[in-house]
């Protein structure tokens, strides 16, 4: 089993109202190493991303609030957000959808029901690939985060 230094122990912001699927994806991560952040709707989750800057965010598409679709939309459009790696969970695999996430950037498309074990994989191609973990600007990037950006607040306002 793969575990991850403690001192360097990523952080996965999981975004997901399935409390069974939360419970097993928590357990399977901390087993792993990582430290686990719950969102359990869009809005939750893009507010935690804003507070806690979490190294890879993995998000169910149909979560209430805002939905998955809407939730990369906004990261993505947010300057400081949208170079975290997002990986998201779909029941559909349609091919419209499967191009507008890969038009969003996101890091995979994991197609409902998949075993946690793909998900540990997926997580950890993202995160070598990340252009954060590679710039070395992780530090200096959570301060920027922990105040927000005025467009990404300018949204979250428009939303309330």
């Amino acid at each position: 089993m793969f575990r991850l230094n403690f001192f360097h122990r990523k952080r996965i912001l999981v975004v997901n109202d399935e409390e069974d699927v939360l419970t097993i994806v928590k357990a399977r991560l901390r087993q792993n190493g990582y430290q686990v952040l719950i969102a359990s709707d869009g809005l939750e989750g893009l507010r935690m991303a804003q507070k806690e800057s979490p190294d890879l965010i993995f998000v169910d598409v149909t979560i209430p609030r805002i939905n998955g679709f809407q939730m990369v939309q906004l990261l993505r459009h947010d300057k400081l957000l949208k170079e975290i790696p997002t990986i998201v969970a779909t029941a559909s695999h349609h091919k419209d959808e499967v191009t507008w996430w890969a038009q969003m950037g996101i890091h995979h498309l994991l197609v409902k029901p998949f075993e946690t074990k793909v998900l540990l994989d997926k997580i950890q191609e993202a995160l070598k690939s990340s252009p954060l973990q590679k710039s070395g600007r992780k530090s200096f990037w959570k301060i920027l985060t922990s105040h927000g950006t005025s467009d990404t607040k300018k949204l979250h306002g428009e939303m309330n």
